[in-house]
């Protein structure tokens, strides 16, 4: 799966409330940001071993639903970033935003992601 294949999955399938794009190598960034923009009912999502998958990425998508929540839309309720190397567990700003969200009840993966 590539950029382009998410983008094209979430404009042609906008109710997903599951997606898993584990170990997809070619996905980055973007795709967290269109997913996020696109997928208003998703729930769960796993990117675990995707290896262009960053913390900036995730930060953002739960940044989104803190805004969702705000107008009482919140969905999404598992992130699974687990074993991600280009994740930064240490950013304290990526850190809070999780604390938040787990706060909320949105069950956040990260073990065995990042650089320390």
């Amino acid at each position: 799966m590539t950029n382009q294949g998410v983008f094209s999955l979430v404009t042609n399938i906008p109710t997903l409330s599951s997606l898993d794009l584990s170990w997809c190598d070619l996905i980055d960034d973007a795709s967290i940001e269109k997913i996020t923009l696109s997928l208003e009912h998703l729930r769960e999502l796993s990117v675990n071993h995707c290896k262009k998958i960053s913390d900036r990425g995730v930060r953002k998508m739960l940044l989104e639903e803190n805004k969702k929540e705000v107008l009482g839309e919140r969905c999404l309720r598992r992130v699974d970033a687990s074993s991600c190397p280009s994740i930064f567990v240490t950013d304290r700003k990526f850190i809070k935003v999780v604390e938040k969200a787990r706060r909320d009840g949105v069950v956040v993966l990260l073990e065995g992601s990042g650089r320390l």
